[in-house]
C-alpha cells in the first residue's frame, strides 16, 4: 500500500503541473462526497 500523498507528490513532480492542486484529483473528491465535505 502507498500513501495517498507520496502519490500526489509523484504526480506532481512528474506531470508538472503548474499549482497542483489535491483538490484537483477526481478520486479525492469522490471519496469526499461521502462524508458530507464539499
Amino acid at each position: 500500500m502507498i500513501p495517498a500523498q507520496a502519490l500526489l507528490d509523484s504526480a506532481a513532480y512528474y506531470l508538472q503541473v503548474k499549482d497542483f492542486d489535491p483538490d484537483q484529483v477526481l478520486e479525492l473528491k469522490l471519496l469526499g462526497m461521502g462524508d458530507g465535505a464539499e
